[in-house]
């Protein structure tokens, strides 16, 4: 950090301590600065008592100074003084303490919650002829700034000249270091690319890979990947930096999996299946095995695996909790209390009982298809909807497996309700492993509530109104007697008339689609892709969705994951005044800025009677995305959040997925303040973990996944930030309480088999 910005800094402290520590829960004064509100007039353990009273001593004669300019001169050392083992005691001090680090990362987080800092611009798209985004652009972000780095009672006062200047020079010192690294990044950029590149290449043409070549390719690769966070069409470009990492994984996972006698899934989980990935794991998949065995052994090839990828491993019994770790993952406490969760009502249930409780004929909804096609045909095409019959070896009947309808019929336990919910019904978080199945189980839980809607009109005497072209027979309609005693949908009493909405991401809306016209039969489902193109937003209801005459109860619209990203623009989400969000808890609406772009966006002036979000973790953090998927499901009757890892980061992960579905335990300033007294423990007692006990946990961790034999007794801090942690996620599971669903794919069926052990009833 330069002399200029570490006087930006004292001077700041300085002029606002009399208020910023007062009262400071965040911890963010004493996380950066390690400082109370008395400042160095108390014992430091970074600095020796001499070095401290230099230190106060050049303090006081700059807090003294008549104005801004004479007190850098003073901490500066610009002016003649004798205070030169205050400034030295002062350089020493922010060493130590890491103040530049810990003030970068906080810097970062605060211009990504708002989506402006220059890389940021840079991906969402410069102006004509412009290379690097115009500064100012960042300017609105200052107040969340000054919060970051000076806690949460920077703006508790009118910030003061004393306060206000110095701050404005810190942060033009921080934007003008952009640029810099910008340029440095793009001077480097070419070279690095090329010698990531001749590194894979040698690997390839290797008859044999050594653990010398393993390290230099990860390191080449490392520093590519480093390069191009400035460069986003880098990204996917052949050979680049993301087919070059997949190579590598591939590699590695590989070899560690074959060494442990392991599935490769428990050694690391999949990577985003993009074409560029793709490309990397089939080179990666054609080094043969054996010239993986002369790697090295296990412990070494691991530990370059660990570093490139910057994961933990997937079995250690010792949780790593880095130094610098705001939210140790706790991802085994929540996995690991029972395998089933939600479902504990019907899963001792028979295949016909089942059945029965659902009206699902055969084992499936009334609306599915009866056949699917081994070959990959679709009936909803004309020239292929003649060979879906009985007696064509193509054709499998199709049904929902055991426990897709044991979920059916536990989604249907929780969406009906017994009582009336005038506030509204928290949502539902679907959190079954991989494999288990949870599009067909949301897919089933959409034909259930369809069948059940015209169950409600039938009674009524309403029936299909004239001219409705969606297939359905009301005649055969039949109340499904798991619902006899429920009589209010999501707390209502009527089902309504309402759309579907499923928020997928990007590169899987052309599998669901397929997905949804395989299960479906013809004409009982209209699909709608909702445009990714601004500009085509608003030009959606007029389209041929105004021209359909089918019941909106029969339409489902998919819709990108991206659409949030762009309708998210319509939000001020700085906490500053600025933003105009202070006082408001985390899950309220925030400051619309962009009042043209919400008429266009899904939810305004919209309802819909279920929102499902596939890869929901994709949406754990506080951004934009964040608070326009939260509009959508304020407009839903129904809330599904998807997800095979709800706890992907930390606890905070599970909390707001919570504020996302709705659920009470999460929302409002109540929740909020639940989470930032565990936050606020969990720091502390993160203090107490040395770095000694973090390399001891790390080396234990590698033997035990080398095979090796080796103690380990866990210090005292690491015990205590584990006990925190399952406290955390056991008042976590109870405020979802109900309100999950989860099987593994050991979880067993009714009978004691393994679910995906199982073949669909006949």
């Amino acid at each position: 950090m330069s002399k200029k910005l570490q006087s930006a800094v004292i001077c700041c402290l300085l002029a606002s301590k009399a208020w910023i520590f007062e009262d400071e829960e965040s911890g963010i004064l004493k996380d950066i600065y390690g400082l109370s509100r008395k400042m160095f007039d108390e014992p430091q353990e970074h600095l020796t008592e001499k070095q401290r009273e230099s230190l106060c001593t050049m303090l006081k004669a700059a807090d003294a100074a008549p104005n801004l300019t004479a007190r850098y001169e003073i901490l500066d050392g610009r002016r003649m003084t004798s205070h030169g083992g205050g400034r030295d005691a002062l350089n020493t001090w922010f060493t130590k303490q890491k103040v530049s680090a810990k003030m970068a990362r906080r810097i970062d987080d605060a211009w990504d919650a708002v989506d402006v800092s220059p890389i940021d611009l840079i991906h969402a798209g410069l102006g004509s002829g412009e290379e690097f985004p115009n500064i100012h652009n960042s300017e609105g972000a200052k107040e969340d700034i000054m919060m970051a780095i000076f806690g949460d009672n920077a703006l508790a006062q009118n910030p003061r000249n004393r306060f206000s200047r110095p701050f404005r020079c810190n942060f033009a010192s921080l934007m003008g270091a952009s640029p810099q690294a910008y340029n440095r990044a793009k001077k480097s950029l070419a070279p690095k690319r090329a010698d990531a590149a001749a590194q894979i290449k040698a690997l390839e043409q290797a008859p044999e890979v050594d653990g010398k070549m393993l390290r230099d390719a990860t390191k080449a690769v490392k520093a590519y990947r480093d390069a191009v966070a400035w460069f986003p069409k880098e990204e996917e470009r052949p050979d680049g930096v993301a087919e070059q990492e997949e190579f590598l994984k591939t590699v590695v996972v590989t070899a560690v999996a074959k060494a442990r006698k392991l599935p490769k899934e428990k050694v690391a989980e999949k990577s985003e299946n993009t074409p560029a990935r793709k490309r990397g794991a089939a080179r990666g998949n054609k080094l043969k095995p054996v010239s993986l065995a002369a790697a090295g052994d296990v412990e070494e090839i691991w530990s370059l695996y660990v570093q490139l990828f910057e994961v933990d491993a997937a079995l250690p019994d010792v949780p790593r909790v880095d130094a610098d770790d705001e939210d140790p993952s706790g991802r085994d406490d929540w996995n690991g209390t029972s395998e089933d969760l939600g479902v504990e009502g019907f899963r001792n249930f028979d295949d016909q009982t089942l059945n029965h409780l659902l009206q699902f004929a055969g084992g499936r909804p009334a609306l599915f298809a009866e056949f699917r096609s081994q070959s990959g045909l679709c009936a909803w095409n004309s020239d292929a909807e003649k060979q879906f019959h009985k007696g064509n070896s193509d054709m499998k009947p199709l049904t929902l497996l055991w426990h897709q309808r044991v979920g059916v019929a536990a989604m249907a336990d929780k969406i009906w309700t017994r009582e009336k919910m005038p506030e509204g019904l928290p949502g539902i978080l679907v959190a079954d492993e991989v494999g288990v199945g949870k599009t067909a189980l949301i897919m089933g839980t959409i034909a259930f509530i369809i069948d059940a809607y015209w169950r409600q009109e039938v009674a009524a005497g309403r029936g299909k109104p004239a001219g409705v072209s969606v297939e359905v027979n009301v005649s055969n309609v039949r109340k499904a007697p798991i619902l006899e005693d429920r009589h209010f949908f999501a707390g209502e009493d009527t089902i309504p008339n309402l759309p579907h909405v499923i928020v997928v991401p990007n590169s899987l809306v052309l599998q669901w689609y397929a997905e949804l016209r395989t299960f479906f039969a013809p004409k009982t489902i209209e699909i709608y892709l909702y445009p990714t193109a601004e500009k085509e937003f608003g030009d959606f209801w007029s389209g041929p969705w105004a021209k359909s005459t089918t019941p909106d109860v029969h339409r489902i619209i998919l819709l990108p994951h991206s659409v949030m990203t762009t309708a998210g623009k319509v939000f001020d989400v700085r906490k500053g005044r600025r933003g105009r969000n202070i006082g408001k808890a985390s899950d309220d609406k925030r400051t619309i800025k962009n009042r043209a772009l919400e008429k266009k966006c899904l939810w305004f002036e919209r309802n819909f009677l279920t929102a499902t979000v596939d890869e929901g973790h994709d949406f754990r953090n506080l951004s934009t995305s964040f608070y326009a998927l939260l509009e959508v499901f304020r407009a839903s009757h129904v809330r599904l959040v998807s997800t095979a890892t709800p706890l992907y980061t930390g606890p905070k992960d599970l909390c707001n997925l919570g504020r996302l579905a709705r659920i009470p335990h999460f929302i409002g300033l109540e929740g909020d303040q639940r989470e930032k007294d565990y936050t606020k423990r969990l720091r502390n007692a993160r203090r107490g973990i040395t770095w000694q006990d973090t390399e001891e946990a790390a080396t234990h961790t590698i033997r035990k996944m080398a095979g090796g034999l080796t103690e380990y007794v866990e210090p005292e801090g690491r015990t205590h930030v584990r006990q925190i942690i399952i406290e955390w996620i056991t008042d976590i599971k109870d405020g979802w309480n109900r309100h999950v669903i989860r099987r593994t794919v050991e979880s067993k069926t009714n009978d004691g088999r393994k679910i995906n052990d199982t073949l669909p009833p006949l």
